[in-house]
């Protein structure tokens, strides 16, 4: 069973990769046992968790992959429709085509794309490179297998999400903003649309201190109560960390040794792709938005638009092989559904490096004393906000 498509390892000479999967499904060929004749070809299905920032060359692997292997490639984009034009099949002469049949096919990106600045100072921040900047998305047989951005605007004001947290999984900031359309404008609703009837726009700051609150594991009222008790101690941020970590069934990421020798030799840029990189495997482990979450009901929608463009693509008389690319939060709806709707039958997982840090030098030193620090300057907070609040509840410490 298919479990993750995204990962962060340690190789064996210490250096750490993002690592993103590509999961193969494939449907054995029927064949009339009286003629012996193939009644439906075999077909493939690759199912590829794409990272919307990376290094050129998992950009320049995959490119090269999809144009060499498959007929057809399919992949998410949010844009709007003045960016797209309807296409003919793969294997169909546009000239013959009639607009009834191949024009009809799935639709192109009318013209090259370019990142958001938030992609591109995300890519810069990382020494990375965006997608839309690296991936040609205007070859001959890709096809988009997303909604447009006016229908999710549409959507996502039914659906009461807020505006630039629609889903969070491996993509730009944990999110799927990092889709362009031509002039560079975000994929949430243009200025004004939040107040859109049925939306229900919540502070990211109300949202936060919900979470610090109630925790990421939720639990019932004695968990609740654990949590408060908490707060009385100090270093509290530590104990809320520890209880998440133990009740949500995990424990302190391996990389942390990594990001602490990194800055401890002062590779600043080597700390920042390790934290990134725990970010987006742990949003793809947790779910949506944390805790384990459930999925955003527009993620759903656009499992729905990708599985109907791709049966509309595997209906092709000239589609055997199909890859379809998608964030890491889409991956478990999809994978279920090619199985359970479509009949596919998992064969194969390749992994493909999105990043690499290269092997830090370990400092014992650094690693030991990181916690005691942590727990002596939460302990001097808690002292002084004790004693301003018994003690000089009306004077000040300074």
């Amino acid at each position: 069973p298919i479990k993750e498509y995204l990962r962060l390892v340690e190789l064996g000479d210490g250096a750490w990769e993002l690592q993103s999967a590509t999961a193969v499904f494939r449907r054995r060929p029927k064949i009339d046992p009286a003629s012996g004749q193939t009644l439906v070809p075999a077909q493939e299905v690759a199912l590829a968790a794409t990272v919307h920032v990376g290094d050129p060359a998992y950009y320049e692997g995959l490119q090269a992959e999809c144009d060499a292997d498959y007929d057809a490639v399919l992949f998410e984009l949010i844009t709007g429709e003045e960016n797209l034009r309807q296409a003919p099949a793969p294997g169909t002469d546009p000239s013959k085509a009639s607009s009834a049949s191949g024009a009809k096919f799935l639709p192109r990106l009318a013209t090259q794309l370019a990142p958001t600045p938030d992609a591109r100072r995300l890519a810069d921040t990382h020494f990375l490179v965006p997608q839309l900047d690296a991936l040609d998305l205007c070859g001959d047989n890709w096809y988009v297998a997303d909604m447009p951005k006016q229908e999710l605007v549409r959507l996502q004001a039914e659906a009461g999400e807020v505006a630039g947290r629609l889903v969070r999984d491996e993509n730009i900031k944990i999110n799927e903003d990092g889709d362009d359309d031509a002039n560079a404008n975000a994929v949430g609703p243009r200025p004004g649309a939040r107040a859109a009837a049925g939306s229900t726009a919540v502070s990211p700051a109300l949202e936060a201190l919900v979470v610090t609150a109630k925790g990421r594991a939720g639990g019932g009222p004695l968990k609740q109560a654990t949590r408060a008790v908490c707060w009385l101690v100090p270093c509290p941020e530590a104990h809320l960390l520890l209880l998440d970590w133990v009740w949500g069934g995990g424990r302190p990421a391996p990389v942390l040794g990594a990001l602490l020798d990194s800055l401890a030799g002062g590779n600043i840029i080597a700390a920042r792709r390790l934290a990134f990189a725990q970010m987006i495997v742990s949003a793809q482990a947790k779910g949506a938005v944390g805790g384990g979450a459930d999925v955003p009901v527009l993620v759903e929608r656009r499992n729905d638009v990708a599985l109907d463009c791709l049966r509309k693509a595997l209906d092709s008389p000239n589609v055997s092989r199909v890859s379809l690319l998608y964030g890491g939060l889409h991956m478990p709806g999809l994978t279920r559904r090619l199985t359970d709707e479509l009949g596919l039958e998992p064969s194969t997982q390749r992994w493909r490096a999105v990043w690499r840090v290269e092997p830090p030098q370990t400092n014992t030193a650094v690693r030991l004393a990181a916690l005691p620090l942590l727990l002596f300057l939460d302990g001097t907070d808690w002292v002084r906000f004790f004693l301003l609040v018994l003690v000089f509840p009306c004077g000040n410490l300074d």
